[in-house]
């Protein structure tokens, strides 16, 4: 069986869409109007476009470009390159390309779903798309990728196999997300208390808050301690994904922000405000963001993961976006962190609730890495697949 060597733009017609403006003027709740596909009628697991939330009037037809089913959708920028299957007829905005089979008779959609999807593909469209912040897809980008292209029994076949990888996959991710849900339910309903309950604020049981220093970029070393950022610090957790260290000073500011066993860090100022985690016995010794405080509480009132379990959840969290309303940049100081209300239940209970949570936690993490190989396991399947080698 010969593979031939092609570019996207010979198997299908390329085109952008369009976006009649100023849209409100074109938008209709009438029936007979057309379908206006947007990005948020596609979702993440999903594979087929069928239905629209609004519709437009048939004179902005000729202001946007018409979809039909069989053709394929391209995300064009953001997470740009997610592919999706038309099943209904439509109109797309610029924030799609379509593709247009140009011989239906020798594409088959599920193969070229997998293919268009598949990390060869992305990661060819995102070493040519434009914008060094943003990346975005045009349709001369997308016509120039070249692919090998099996006969078509070949791409059936091929399409057979990893729809079979691909539906094992999904199922493992739906029983990760519902342990995931599970886990959060049980946090929120640990953590219900009313007003008439018991509830202390957290400046009762912190021994010393303080957040790192400014300007510790000339620090920055290949070896020393871990400095943390916010950017690191994630829910419950702090990330490796990109490490930074510290050759720290020896001065009263580097002793004051040198976090110690049982610290809880919380993100204060920005995007990634309130974020929130307690510290990894590994990184005892690190230092911190001005972005980021350190919570050191008096462990005979509160307990370290306890703590950061409750402002992660939906009280806790309410409790951090309050402040934040009506400021230009969000940030939250010493005296509103203080002011934080929190359930005041025994040392021995709060132990006991975190047991039971990391119950959930740890068949979580189980789940997540088996996860994490099938996903693995899917794009080497795909490597094989489209390099002639499956």
């Amino acid at each position: 069986m010969r593979w031939r060597t092609q570019r996207l733009g010979d198997i299908f017609e390329i085109a952008r869409g369009g976006s009649p403006r100023p849209i409100e003027k074109f938008l209709t709740k009438d029936p007979d109007g057309i379908n206006w596909i947007k990005i948020g009628d596609a979702t993440a697991s999903g594979k087929y476009i069928e239905l629209t939330k609004e519709k437009i009037k048939p004179e902005g037809v000729t202001k946007s470009r018409s979809v039909y089913p069989g053709d394929f959708l391209l995300t064009n920028s953001m997470s740009f390159g997610r592919p999706y299957i038309m099943a209904t007829e439509g109109c797309i905005h610029d924030g799609w390309l379509g593709l247009k089979p140009r011989n239906a008779s020798s594409v088959d959609h599920n193969y070229f779903y997998h293919l268009l999807g598949s990390n060869e593909i992305y990661n060819k469209l995102s070493a040519r798309a434009a914008g060094s912040t943003v990346k975005n897809l045009n349709m001369e980008i997308v016509s120039h990728i070249d692919i090998m292209v099996p006969p078509l029994d070949e791409q059936r076949r091929i399409a057979a196999i990893l729809d079979k990888a691909d539906a094992l996959r999904r199922k493992r991710k739906r029983t990760f997300d519902l342990i995931e849900s599970a886990r959060n339910s049980f946090i929120e309903s640990s953590f219900e208390f009313n007003s008439g309950g018991n509830v202390g604020t957290l400046g009762e049981c912190l021994e010393f808050i303080t957040t790192g220093g400014r300007n510790w970029s000339k620090y920055y070393s290949e070896v020393g301690s871990r400095f943390i950022r916010s950017l690191d610090v994630q829910m419950n957790g702090i990330s490796n994904d990109e490490v930074v260290y510290v050759s720290a000073p020896e001065n009263a500011e580097a002793r004051r922000t040198r976090t110690m066993q049982g610290d809880v860090l919380l993100t204060v100022t920005g995007s990634r405000i309130g974020r929130v985690a307690e510290l990894p016995e590994q990184l005892v010794g690190s230092y911190v963001s001005q972005h980021v405080a350190i919570l050191r509480l008096n462990h005979a009132k509160l307990r370290s993961k306890f703590l950061s379990f409750f402002l992660s959840s939906r009280q806790g969290q309410r409790q951090i976006q309050k402040w934040q309303y009506g400021q230009t940049k969000p940030g939250l100081n010493f005296r509103q962190i203080e002011a934080f209300t929190i359930p005041q239940i025994s040392i021995d209970l709060q132990a006991r609730l975190e047991k039971a949570i990391a119950r959930f936690e740890s068949e979580k993490n189980k789940k997540e890495l088996h996860h994490v190989g099938l996903r693995n396991l899917f794009s080497s399947l795909q490597h094989r697949a489209f390099t002639g080698q499956l």
